[in-house]
């Protein structure tokens, strides 16, 4: 993975946890998902379809953190890609639930391969220990990230294990 731009010695653990996120997005929407025209918003949409299910765009506002209006813009474009379907409430017109459809499901499951085979190649070298640590230092740093009552599925396994699930 390229280096976008070295950290100062004297840098704070914020900016270094930012430049380390932002180098991460970069590459992975310029190297996995450009090519499949998405962006890595589209890219967490589709991903807590294939994970949670169908499911109402306020359970990915939740889950995710994305911003409501920005659920919204990119729902419509994965709509119109035919990657996601709106399924309209029966019993209240105004409610939906976002569902992946065949095609959906199929990008996304290469996706997190393509993805997944990236990262170990980005962490290569990296003790157990080290990447033990790392998770948790990240996940500390995100209280309620994962746990009970927040609707997010603990990182349990593969890829394949949650697709089996979906």
């Amino acid at each position: 993975m390229p280096v976008a731009w070295k950290t100062p010695a004297g840098a704070t653990l914020t900016q270094r946890v930012h430049r380390a996120a932002t180098t991460i997005r970069r590459h992975i929407e310029h190297e996995i998902l450009g090519p499949a025209k998405l962006t890595l918003t589209s890219y967490e949409i589709l991903h807590t379809l294939w994970i949670q299910g169908a499911c109402p765009p306020a359970d990915i506002i939740r889950i995710t953190g994305i911003r409501a209006p920005t659920v919204s813009e990119a729902a419509s474009r994965l709509v119109s890609d035919q990657l996601v379907t709106r399924r309209v409430n029966a019993r209240d017109a105004r409610s939906y639930r976002l569902q992946l459809t065949p095609a959906g499901r199929r990008l996304v499951g290469r996706l997190v391969k393509d993805i997944e085979v990236d990262e170990a190649e980005v962490l290569d070298g990296l003790s157990a220990e080290a990447l033990t640590a790392a998770k948790a230092l990240l996940d500390h740093l995100q209280p309620g990230a994962a746990g009970p009552n927040t609707g997010v599925v603990e990182e349990t396994g593969s890829a394949d294990s949650n697709q089996a699930s979906a």
